[in-house]
């Protein structure tokens, strides 16, 4: 859940309409002293401040500078009272930089201020009681938070992504939550539970809990303590702390330890590690990695995985732009690295789960595991061998390095989103046996110029090549039945495609945001009739027959 959530602003200006749909909100019902507001109750006569329109997207920088929050406003000759900032009614304002909350505000809704880059400064009215979830994720530039003595709730990942946040402060009023000793910090006080914290955080020594995603995206940090009293840390507590060098845990730890200064936090009981860092060193021991273990950290050069590890949970690598260097001990039963590959790769199934920028996949693999080498940011080619038969989804998501792609004769299924945002491919060869094109599959692929879809390709996904702003030339193949919608949307170079397909259900919106009437399609001679009467190929400027 949590990696859609902060996938930070490459998701949401490539891959915009999955996120979109997830942050919808309604539309705004009036504008005022250019706010824009969603009335809650006419009864009761409250207001929320909006977005514009019927979500952010529609209008990313609708605020900017300096914003002050209105107790009341007029409408209609009804004074309202000004009660919520609503669900991303500042998201994506990158130009806003502070923000004054009026006394009337009690609700601030889930990412109200999502990806408010500039934002340096927020200050709450003493009303505000609830803090939606990703309140404010994002918020790079944000140094300072001081919660008011009102606040009653505070959701998961308020602070994700905040790389520049250096204090947490909790107004001594407060009887919900505390930031005691100075320790930079938000701390449920009635169970102990440290809910956020920052780059300057001191864990105390009475927390019992450390909360999911509490450290969630803070890059400066670059030491954690766990302390004896913490019995439970929550899911990606720690991800994306790309700077950490130190983990210890207190030696009176009843749950978790720190053996052999491993750099890393593992369940004793159970042998799990649960979180690494860019110096750490996999006991001999341990039996599992879990999900998102090693997540956005992105200094770690290279890895052993202990002959005693047998189960590697989903994203244990993920954007591990880094790693080089890939082994599996001798002897284990589950993982190998053959041929010196620079990989891991699952004996049984003979699948690659995770691999590096410096990895070779052995032609004895049959397939690509989901998002193997996801955010690998220092892979520059990939060379898929003929052994290969499918490509997970998300496999080379966010490889923003990568250059060239050969996928071999041997792949059949490329899945969804797996080579989304490689924005420098430049160069991509699909072998001749690929039948399904995933959704998003090549999405934000900003550099491709040229695209041949393979005759025997029958179904193309849904935004499968959206975003290729430099795409120019398309060629689809000969048995191509399916076409989803926004499949070429935003391709605003493309001036030729080659259809050898003569009868292809499409969605209209195929071709959006692309000026079709400056655009030549050629088909076969016994499909050219079908073609300029249907839509959406009926648009293109030029439609003639195919010469060769």
């Amino acid at each position: 859940m949590l990696i859609s959530l902060f996938e930070m602003k490459r998701i949401i200006t490539t891959i915009a309409c999955v996120l979109f749909g997830a942050f919808g909100v309604l539309a705004h019902d009036f504008e005022l002293d250019g706010f824009y507001y969603t009335i809650h109750s006419s009864s009761e006569l409250t207001v929320g401040v909006s977005c514009r329109g019927d979500g952010f997207q529609d209008y990313p920088d609708e605020y900017t500078g300096t914003v002050v929050i209105p107790e009341t406003v007029k409408f209609k000759g009804k004074t309202y009272s000004v009660v919520a900032i609503d669900k991303c009614a500042f998201g994506g304002c990158e130009h806003l930089e502070y923000v004054i909350i009026s006394n009337s505000v009690r609700h601030i809704d889930e990412a109200a201020f999502v990806f408010c880059r500039r934002l340096k400064s927020v200050t709450c009215g003493n009303g505000v009681q609830v803090i939606g979830n990703d309140a404010f994720c994002g918020c790079e530039a944000l140094t300072t938070v001081s919660l008011g003595v009102s606040v009653r709730s505070i959701g998961t990942g308020v602070f994700a992504g905040c790389v520049g946040l250096e204090h947490l402060l909790v107004s001594g009023g407060n009887t919900v939550y505390d930031a005691r000793g100075g320790c930079e910090a938000i701390i449920e006080t009635a169970t102990n539970k440290l809910v956020a914290g920052c780059r300057n955080t001191t864990i105390p020594a009475d927390v019992s809990v450390i909360a999911e995603a509490a450290f969630y995206g803070c890059s400066g940090l670059t030491e954690v303590h766990i302390p004896a009293s913490v019995t439970e840390i929550g899911f990606e507590a720690f991800a994306k702390c790309e700077s950490i060098r130190t983990i210890t845990v207190d030696s009176k730890n009843p749950v978790y330890d720190s053996r052999k200064a491993c750099n890393a936090i593992i369940e004793t009981a159970s042998g799990r590690l649960m979180l690494g860092c860019m110096n750490t060193v996999i006991p001999e021991g341990v039996l599992s990695i879990q999900s998102s273990a090693f997540y956005g950290c992105s200094n770690l050069t290279k890895i052993n995985i202990p002959a005693s590890v047998t189960d590697i949970g989903g994203n244990a690598f993920g954007r591990c732009g880094s790693l080089q260097t890939i082994t599996v001990s001798a002897g284990n039963p589950v993982y190998d690295s053959r041929d010196n590959c620079n990989a891991i790769i699952e004996t049984a199934s003979d699948r690659l789960i995770y691999g590096g920028c410096q990895t070779v996949i052995p032609n004895t693999v049959t397939g690509i595991g989901d998002r193997a080498f996801f955010g690998c940011k220092k892979l520059k080619t990939i060379d898929i061998p003929n052994s290969v038969t499918e490509i997970g989804e998300g496999a080379f998501d966010d490889c923003v390095g990568l250059t060239k792609v050969v996928i071999g004769d041997g792949v059949t299924t490329i899945g969804d989103v797996a080579f989304g945002r490689c924005e420098h491919l430049t160069s991509l060869t699909i072998g001749q046996r690929v039948v399904s094109i995933g959704q998003y599959a090549f999405s934000a692929c900003f550099a491709l110029k040229e695209v041949v879809i393979p005759n025997q390709v029958g179904f193309v996904g849904l935004c499968a090549f959206g975003g290729c702003e430099s795409l120019k030339t398309i060629t689809i193949g000969s048995r191509v039945t399916f076409i989803g919608g926004g499949a070429f949307d935003g391709c605003t170079a493309l001036t030729d495609v080659r259809c050898l397909a003569d009868d292809i259900v499409v969605e209209d919106d195929i071709f959006d945001d692309v000026d079709m009437s400056s655009a030549s399609l050629y088909v076969s001679a016994s499909a050219l009739k079908s073609y300029r009467k249907s839509s959406p190929w009926k648009q293109f400027g030029k439609i003639e027959v195919l010469t060769h």
